[in-house]
């Protein structure tokens, strides 16, 4: 595993439409913060650089450099592969902009296997392609499956090497928590840290 920051970049998707939450999710406050600032803190804790992947500018308050999609309109695919390419690290760990119950031993696990060329991915039971580890060298894959019309992210999954981990394989207790993401206001409402 690698330990040096300079290796590694964070990936924050956070250029969904967000119709069901209906304002942009990441923005949306959760106990007391913006969702976005849960997985920034977790990823300053590996990563030397940040790239968040939206086209909406209000992100930019956050301090780090915004990436707009390439292609337009073609889902985490799509947002995915533009950071990719803005990217100068063969080591990408990627999150969602509205997991703020994510544990930073769940990504210090991954990172154990990030030394081959392969993704990382968790089993929770079903593949979560957003909460993964992604090289460098699956960035043609992506820019083949995005010319295709291929835009879901498993698919990549059936051509380049996977590593996938099931949940209990991760350290610690009730880690089915941590992948808990929230669509709708009533999600956030409802939500209590209690849960953690």
């Amino acid at each position: 595993m690698t330990n040096n920051h300079n290796e590694i970049t964070g990936i924050i998707l956070a250029g969904g439409k967000s119709q069901r939450m209906g304002v942009d999710k990441g923005l949306m406050i959760y106990n007391g913060r913006p969702m976005i600032t849960y997985s920034i803190d977790l990823l300053k804790r590996f990563c030397s650089r940040i790239l968040i992947s939206t086209a909406n500018p209000a992100y930019e308050v956050f301090g780090y450099p915004t990436v707009a999609d390439v292609y337009s309109g073609k889902g985490p695919l799509g947002g995915l592969y533009s950071c990719i390419r803005e990217s100068n690290t063969e080591i990408n760990i990627c999150l969602p902009c509205d997991l703020p119950l994510m544990k930073p031993e769940i990504i210090e696990y991954m990172l154990k296997y990030s030394d081959d060329i392969q993704c990382i991915i968790p089993l929770t039971p079903q593949p979560e392609p957003l909460v993964a580890i992604y090289p460098s060298q699956v960035l043609l894959l992506m820019h083949q499956q995005i010319s295709a019309g291929k835009y879901k992210m498993t698919e990549l999954f059936e051509y380049f090497p996977v590593h996938y981990i099931p949940l209990e394989e991760f350290p610690g207790a009730n880690n089915l928590i941590c992948f808990s993401n929230y669509n709708t206001p009533s999600d956030i409402f409802d939500a209590s840290i209690e849960d953690y």
